[in-house]
């Protein structure tokens, strides 16, 4: 089902990841990014708990090794998203300043 129109959703209407991955995989990026070392130290950060809290969300799922609740595992779920945006984020102001360094002349 639809959860925009509540319709029932045909095959023309299924999400297609290949798609929005072909679609998506140069994510605008077209300028070479240099990352200052907080930002550096930023990403690391975001993607080592996104990898950490992966670790929990697959030990909830597999052999009794822990219990997830409802709202436990919905709240991992939204860290990750969140963690994720930021540090999508964290890129999207490296590739601004690369793109006006780029417009002046500047090169890294």
């Amino acid at each position: 089902m639809n959860a925009r129109t509540h319709e029932p959703t045909t095959k023309e209407h299924r999400l297609d990841l290949h798609a929005e991955y072909v679609a998506q995989s140069s994510a605008g990026y077209d300028a070479s990014l240099t990352l200052h070392p907080r930002e550096v130290q930023a990403l690391a950060t975001r993607l080592r708990a996104i990898s950490a809290i992966a670790a929990v969300l697959q030990a909830g799922d597999s052999l009794d090794v822990c219990v997830l609740g409802d709202y436990m595992r919905g709240g991992l779920i939204e860290a990750i998203d969140v963690m994720s945006g930021d540090a999508q984020g964290v890129l999207s102001v490296a590739h601004d300043r690369a793109t006006k360094n780029a417009a002046k002349g500047i090169t890294a």
